[in-house]
């Protein structure tokens, strides 16, 4: 099982656990249901690399989550983005088969979509875990 499949679900998990988030958004998705009421979380891209060290497998990996809104401006989408990362930045999470060594913000930024009215905050996180 390679890390992505343990952390992907593992972050989701912690998101769609925390009762203050989940009054903000309207889910948190892999794969964001045809119609869904904004503003909602959708699990973007990601990323994993081979980091072995002293003969014990590590694997760095990078997982992207969008947040969407359609406020009137980024307020919205930007409280989404601070409460996931308290959330994330340096918190531990619970792998099947994996450690956990560091879970940190990768950095984010504000993006108004082609319809002018859609905002987007893509925010990765970069993980580096040890069987």
């Amino acid at each position: 099982m390679n890390s992505l499949e343990q952390l992907q679900p593992a972050i989701v998990a912690k998101l769609k656990g925390d009762g203050t988030l989940m009054g903000m958004v309207t889910g948190v998705f892999d794969d964001v249901p045809r119609g869904q009421k904004f503003p909602f979380i959708q699990v973007g891209s990601a990323t994993e690399t081979p980091r072995n060290t002293f003969g014990r497998k590590g694997r760095e990996a990078t997982i992207t989550l969008d947040i969407f809104s359609r406020y009137n401006g980024f307020k919205e989408a930007l409280q989404i983005y601070s409460r996931v990362d308290e959330l994330l930045d340096g918190e531990p999470l619970t792998l099947q088969s994996y450690h956990l060594v560091f879970l940190q913000n990768d950095g984010m930024n504000t993006i108004l979509g082609p319809d002018g009215i859609t905002r987007h905050i893509p925010v990765r996180y970069r993980a580096f875990v040890q069987e």
